[in-house]
């Protein structure tokens, strides 16, 4: 038996990353609706499919839906043809993902470091204890299914280089079948930069021919693509021209040169990733780790994980439409490189993690003070009487407890454990704590019923400006369309339709006058009013 198998710590692994998950996640569960725009935009989706009966093509408010492929509605609509239509088994599909992406990150680490079970113990608790993690891992999106099909793609892309090319092949292919299905074809830009630079970090072997090896990797890409188009093919003859247009050219290359949402600059994500990979950042010992990679300059797996994370991040920097989520598939391989680093260092090193501890109190303390400083309240559409922020203590408690816990020193393996609880219990109360407060410009489930009320009334509704579904989920519509106007066409449909009202956003802190206002509520940096006239 080697070293790291006798060394390896018992407990933690996917077990122990996957209560970290279920403590983020219940909170949220309890305390807060689906979000706008994003959530609620993505439930009316998948309700629309199902009192369509069509699988096939996405469609929102009447509309074809392009901008994202169907395979989060499918499984969302698989468990409601088991459960009933339910907003809890729509916001656990993400999560559930989750926990299959670290099943998939510590196979990963087994095909990588096959005779070092340190690494496949604590690269799960490391990825599940990232801030960026457990934020977006908890929310109705596509990105964990995304992180899911690119690991089985990366994993694939392991397995055919230094095992089995057969077998390889066929779990990249299935990989990218299932990335294209979930985002798009931007899993490519997760897979193909440590595939094309498999001769810089695969293990040297003699007789090995690169040739072969690019030859099958174009193999697998075209596999898996003909395995997205079986899906492709039929939606887009299904959804007409301009669906098809949409699906294989404006939300591939479109995105990719010219973003029509979410343009950011070049080094936009720099200064983000401390908050993605918070609390590792702030502790002194990921940064002495990650040093001792050096000790392996040639080492298979390092270099790997190198070749995946830099080249995917230049290669995300230098397209225009950026969001912080967009990294989440990033984040077990900085986990398998911080994790391997540890493995690296003597077991038998001890050290304070005062640092991290430090930064979750104050996170805590800055919590507390959104709620009893006035300005940031009002900022926040803090309720004058909530207590919520009380719950901001848990963190700071449990920060508090991990610095008078280690007096003396602490094992590293006892550190990370720790440090990723207590990250776990901050979010939990940065949850609770905005519950009432942050969230409420966000939560759409006021007006919705404001509109469901007007509906069943027999009063027609439109929406000024934009419409992103906000209302329709929350207010079950059924066979009902929300018209779309511009607002020069405000007063002429408000003619051709006496009972109707008018949806619209108005931006201030100020609540517009109730003159023909039926309802209005918080939304965003504004308000959401249903109206009987144009403002």
């Amino acid at each position: 038996m080697s070293v790291y198998e006798s060394s390896a710590p018992r407990g933690g692994g996917v077990t122990g990353a996957a209560l970290l998950g279920a403590l983020v996640t219940t909170p949220g569960l309890f305390t807060r609706p689906l979000l706008a725009m994003d959530e609620t935009r993505y439930a009316p989706v998948a309700l629309e499919m199902l009192q369509r009966g069509d699988w096939l093509v996405p469609h929102l408010n009447g509309e074809t839906y392009s901008h994202k492929p169907p395979l989060l509605f499918w499984l969302v609509l698989a468990g409601w043809k088991v459960v009933g239509v339910s907003e809890v088994w729509a916001r656990l599909v993400a999560p559930l993902a989750g926990i299959v992406a670290l099943v998939l990150v510590t196979s990963l680490a087994r095909a990588l470091w096959p005779h070092d079970k340190r690494i496949r113990r604590w690269v799960p608790v490391i990825t599940a204890g990232a801030l960026g993690w457990m934020s977006f891992g908890s929310f109705f999106m596509f990105d964990t299914l995304l992180t899911c099909s690119a690991l089985l793609a990366l994993l694939g892309v392991v397995q055919a280089v230094e095992h089995d090319r057969r077998r390889g092949i066929v779990m990249l292919a299935l990989g990218i079948t299932l990335g294209v299905l979930s985002k798009g074809p931007v899993i490519l830009m997760h897979v193909l930069p440590a595939a094309l630079v498999a001769p810089w970090w695969a293990t040297p072997r003699a007789g090995r021919r690169w040739s072969t090896w690019y030859l099958s990797l174009l193999g697998g890409v075209l596999l898996g693509a003909a395995g997205a188009l079986c899906w492709a093919i039929p939606a887009g003859i299904a959804g007409g021209p301009a669906y098809q247009h949409a699906i294989f050219l404006g939300q591939t290359a479109g995105r990719l040169t010219d973003s029509f949402a979410h343009r950011r600059a070049f080094w936009w994500y720099l200064p983000l990733l401390p908050a993605l990979l918070f609390p590792w950042f702030a502790w002194p010992e990921a940064w002495r780790s990650l040093g001792a990679l050096r000790r392996a300059p040639r080492e298979a797996g390092v270099r790997f994980c190198i070749a995946w994370s830099a080249c995917g991040l230049l290669a995300f920097s230098l397209v225009s439409g950026k969001q912080l989520h967009y990294l989440l598939p990033f984040v077990p391989a900085l986990a398998l490189l911080l994790a391997r680093g540890l493995s690296q260092r003597e077991a038998a090193h001890l050290e304070r993690p005062w640092l991290a501890a430090a930064v979750i109190a104050l996170l805590g303390a800055a919590v507390i003070v959104m709620g009893i400083w006035p300005p940031a309240a009002a900022a926040l559409w803090w309720p004058h009487d909530a207590l919520a922020w009380w719950f901001a203590l848990l963190p700071m408690g449990a920060a508090v407890m991990l610095v008078g816990w280690q007096r003396g020193r602490i094992t590293r393996n006892a550190a990370l454990h720790v440090l990723a609880a207590s990250s776990a219990v901050l979010l939990c109360g940065l949850q609770l704590a905005a519950a009432r407060a942050a969230l409420v410009p966000y939560d759409t489930t006021p007006m919705a019923a404001a509109v469901k009320q007007a509906i069943d009334a027999g009063r027609p509704v439109a929406m000024l400006g934009t419409y992103n579904g906000e209302y329709h989920f929350a207010a079950r519509l059924r066979d009902v369309h929300i018209d779309v106007l511009p607002p020069a066409d405000a007063d002429a449909w408000l003619q051709s339709h006496p009972t109707g009202l008018l949806l619209r956003y108005d931006r201030g802190r100020t609540p517009p006058p109730m003159r023909d206002i039926v309802a209005r509520h918080p939304f965003r940096n504004g308000w959401a009013t249903l109206a009987a006239s144009v403002p």
